[in-house]
């Protein structure tokens, strides 16, 4: 599908899937014309914000050795709520410590999706559902402490 794609369209074309799925499959690192994974930290059990960012930092440099295609990191973030361990601080303090490393990433997400509350996921834990709780605003789009991170790099030279 993707070299119909591309063949029909001449526009470069990838696919997006999961971080681990990259590692496990080398035919996927050679679909699309830039690698564009899912990577967030808090589903391989990482909350601390400087340990996310290295943990982000470490995956993006090891696809980039396995592949010679670019490398962007199509979701990226740390949950605000939905588990004890995270809240806005260490969402904004995760965004502004990977915004000064080399990775080049999308903030996943805008908003927080208030309907994802009947979606909690049942391999972390009966109490856990941070699905609502990636966006960079609220479900109201009041912005989060993370917001600001945001602004400063579009803001940014």
């Amino acid at each position: 599908a993707v070299t119909e794609l591309r063949t029909a369209t001449h526009k470069p074309v990838t696919t997006t899937e999961c971080l681990a799925d990259y590692f496990r499959d080398d035919r996927l690192r050679t679909v699309g014309d830039w690698i564009f994974p899912n990577a967030h930290p808090y589903f391989a059990r990482i909350k601390e914000p400087y340990a996310a960012v290295g943990w982000t930092k470490t995956a993006f440099e090891r696809l980039q050795h396995l592949s010679d295609r670019p490398v962007i990191f199509k979701e990226v973030g740390l949950p605000t709520a939905g588990d004890p361990a995270v809240n806005e601080a260490i969402q904004e303090t995760y965004y502004q410590a990977l915004w000064q490393t080399d990775v080049p990433f999308a903030f996943f997400t805008a908003f927080d999706l208030p309907w994802k509350r009947s979606t909690a996921q049942a391999h972390l834990g009966a109490n856990l559902n941070p699905e609502p709780y990636w966006g960079l605003f609220q479900g109201d789009r009041t912005p989060k402490k993370a917001a600001a991170v945001l602004q400063r790099s579009c803001l940014a030279p």
